[in-house]
Order: C-alpha cells, then structure tokens, then sequence
C-alpha cells in the first residue's frame, strides 16, 4: 500500500520549522553584529566578519531546504519557498539595520570639530557592499541548483566558499 500524500502530514510541522528557522537565525546575527570588532577579515578584504556570519545563516536555511525536496510542487514554491525567502530577506534587512545602527554610534563616539570617517564606518561601508555582490551569488546559486525546485540535485551550483568578489573601497577606507 502506497500514500502518495504521505507529505501532507508533515506540512504543518514543514511550516513551523520555517517559522522557528527565521527566529533561530536572528540570534546569531545580532550577536556577530554585536561582537564584530569591525576588523577586515583578511589584508584582501576590507569587509568585516559579521558580514561572512549573516551569509552562512542564510546559506545553511536554504541546504536544509534544498535537501528536503518537498514532493509537492505548489505547496514547495508558493508557500514554502516563499516563507523561506521572505526569512533569509529579513535576515538580511535586519543585519544591515544593525550594521547602519553601529556605524551611526561610531560616528558619534569618534566625531569633533573636523570631519573623520572612522575605520569602523568605512568597514560598515563595505560590509554593506558584500551583502549586495553576495546576494547576487546567492540567486544564482538558487538559481543552478533549483532551476524547477524539483531537481535540486546539481552539484554545479556548490555554496561560494569566498562569499563573492572583493570589493574595492575608496583610499580613506583601504
């Protein structure tokens, strides 16, 4: 005997896990933020690691998902896919909010009569950037490994270990 709806069952706890994904991923985001000392990760990159944390929280929602393979296509891309999206968005609308916040506070702390850009700014500055180069990475990574959100199996579109392309600050911010 067969249940070809057997994944009917399972849609509501589907749904849950998705609601607790979105609340599970904040907590890391705020803490990277919180704790980021605004340091370059590397002498070639002028982002902070914040910026690499937000984007493997996002990244490790989508594997989960990608691997689970829903069996039935309309509830996988209208509802699902959709709820996921709209989390790995406000994950990232949150971190940038928060990255805007700190660099506003160090504005404040480091501010006198001239004008000075601290180093904590300029690396708010390109943390910014890397999130909008990652996050065409992270289409097109979505887009090579769920072209039809069945055949999520194509090992071409593996997870950019490099989190997208350098970016190239102005001189102050260098």
């Amino acid at each position: 005997m067969r249940l070809a709806s057997y994944h009917q069952w399972f849609e509501p706890h589907v749904k849950g896990w998705l609601e607790h994904a979105h609340e599970a991923a904040i907590k890391p985001i705020d803490t990277s933020v919180a704790v980021d000392d605004w340091e370059p990760v590397t002498a070639r990159a002028f982002y902070s690691s914040s910026v690499v944390d937000v984007f493997r929280v996002s990244y490790e929602m989508l594997e989960v998902w990608i691997r689970i393979n829903w069996p039935d296509p309309v509830v996988r891309q209208e509802v699902f896919f959709v709820t996921l999206a709209k989390s790995v968005g406000g994950c990232i609308c949150r971190y940038i909010a928060l990255v805007e916040a700190k660099a506003r506070d160090s504005m404040m702390q480091e501010a006198d009569a001239t004008f000075f850009l601290p180093d904590a700014v300029c690396v708010a500055f390109n943390n910014i950037s890397k999130v909008r180069t990652t996050l065409g990475e992270l289409e097109q990574f979505l887009n090579v490994r769920c072209q039809n959100l069945g055949g999520c199996s194509s090992s071409s579109g593996s997870r950019p270990d490099s989190y997208g392309t350098e970016f190239n600050p102005p001189p102050r911010c260098r």
